[in-house]
């Protein structure tokens, strides 16, 4: 990203960029990239004796009016490990101190994110810069997309609200970790085992929640209940599978104590045998014109729920929108819950899908029919959030070199990006009541209406 965004500045500039191992200049300015969290809140050993190990119940808890942050060195039982991660905090640390010490001003280019801001931030305060923070909020890592954010800058107090979410975060995460974590080991010492029982604000309520599933799981006891499926023929009207309208079930005796269910065989076969062979007459029938507008535009939780019928992984379809917008420049940011975009972007379309049939050089082709004068209602300014949803951009980079993961995922991405300019689906939605020797049946349908639309590449 470093790299990527010092090429930006060059070109906005028109100063060469010189790297080194570190960083890069170009003109006045320098691009240094931080290394993850470069601090970590302290432990909990540095604010008492009494919090070392052996860990001990009586002490706790330990709730620090003040939390202390430290460089994030590799630790073991406690004390730095002078590793290879170690040294290279060490060095990166030393290199920003000394390039913030001199700076007029400091651009925060962190992920834009919640954690990103934090990382930035905790640099910037710890180093006790106190000029201007621009904050550089990218939701394109290409040329255009940097220098785009680069003029859109607004001042890091902007986004003081996200850094504050991300510290409350970290110390929740901290304070519920220390403080369990040593109770519940302490406890279990006492009884004779061995071991630490790591506990965590995220992971022991979600490991609940998979044991307490595979819980019911096992203990599921199946139910054989019955239905009554029949086809009528009706005169002047096409054979059609209807399905019984069973009775109110609450206090029935055929039924199960949720009255839910029908799991009396006899009383269903008796429906069967008196209903077989018997006239139907139409008691309602209802058709109602419908339409339904595009699928929203996807956010990453939607992305993995599509991936996962392909058989990936969530956090094989991260990593792979992950390279697609870092590596490929193919797609915007990729961590987002928004399944929005801005409506200036709409503009773009014409743009995009031409890169899109180019990229895929025949491998896969955008269905006919889509017009950039449709707006679905997912360009939509008022619901954005921090970030908008997923969307390809009018890159050039051919699918052919991407792995296999990274393609399906690209190819979602677009499909759902081209579904946004195709007209609604338009159907009728029928409800046919039969009533056949006193019982009702209900069948359900839906007939689509075709709509034809030339394909354009024209913005209206």
């Amino acid at each position: 990203m470093g790299r990527d965004i010092a090429l930006a500045i060059s070109a906005m500039t028109r100063a060469p960029v010189s790297s080194d191992r570190l960083f890069q200049v170009i003109g006045n300015y320098t691009v240094i990239g931080a290394q993850g969290h470069l601090f970590a809140l302290a432990d909990a050993e540095e604010y008492g004796s009494e919090f070392a190990f052996p860990w001990r119940v009586d002490p706790l808890p330990v709730l620090p009016e003040h939390f202390k942050l430290e460089p994030n060195y590799q630790r073991k039982n406690g004390k730095v490990v002078e590793s290879d991660l170690t040294k290279s905090i060490r060095t990166r640390l030393a290199k920003i101190k000394e390039l913030i010490a001199k700076a007029d001003e400091v651009i925060h280019a962190g992920d834009s994110d919640r954690e990103g801001q934090l990382i930035c931030d905790d640099i910037i305060r710890t180093f006790k810069f106190t000029g201007k923070v621009s904050r550089l909020w990218l939701h394109a890592q290409t040329k255009d997309g940097i220098i785009d954010a680069l003029k859109k800058m607004r001042s890091n107090t902007t986004y003081a609200n996200l850094g504050v979410a991300a510290l409350a975060r970290r110390e929740s995460d901290w304070a519920i970790g220390i403080n369990a974590t040593r109770a519940y080991s302490a406890l279990w010492w006492k009884k004779g085992h061995k071991g630490v029982l790591n506990i965590g604000r995220v992971v022991t309520p979600v490991v609940g929640m998979l044991v307490q599933r595979e819980k019911d799981i096992r203990n599921f006891v199946s139910i054989e209940h019955f239905n009554l499926r029949a086809q009528i023929n009706i005169k002047s009207h096409s054979p059609f599978w209807a399905k019984l309208v069973k009775p109110a079930g609450e206090g029935n005796p055929q039924f199960d104590t949720s009255g839910k269910y029908l799991i009396d065989k006899t009383f269903i076969e008796s429906i069967r045998a008196k209903c077989q062979d018997k006239p139907a007459e139409i008691i309602t029938a209802n058709k109602i014109k419908k339409s339904d507008n595009p699928p929203l535009l996807l956010s990453l939780t939607e992305l993995q729920k599509l991936a996962a019928r392909m058989g990936y992984s969530p956090d094989q379809v991260l990593a792979a929108a992950q390279a697609l917008y870092e590596k490929h420049k193919l797609t915007s940011y990729p961590r987002t819950e928004c399944q929005y975009a801005p409506e200036s972007e709409h503009s773009k379309a014409a743009t995009v899908i031409q890169a899109i049939e180019n990229n895929f050089s025949g491998a896969w082709t955008v269905p006919p029919g889509w017009t950039t004068s449709l707006k679905s209602p997912s360009w939509n300014d008022a619901k954005l959030q921090e970030h908008y949803a997923i969307l390809p951009l009018s890159t050039s980079c051919p699918v052919a070199g991407l792995s296999k993961c990274e393609q399906d995922v690209y190819r979602l991405i677009c499909r759902q990006y081209i579904a946004q300019f195709f007209p609604k689906y338009e159907y009728m939605a029928t409800t046919l009541e039969v009533d056949v020797a006193g019982e009702v049946f209900r069948a359900t349908g839906r007939t689509p209406t075709v709509v034809k639309c030339s394909n354009t590449a024209t913005n209206k």
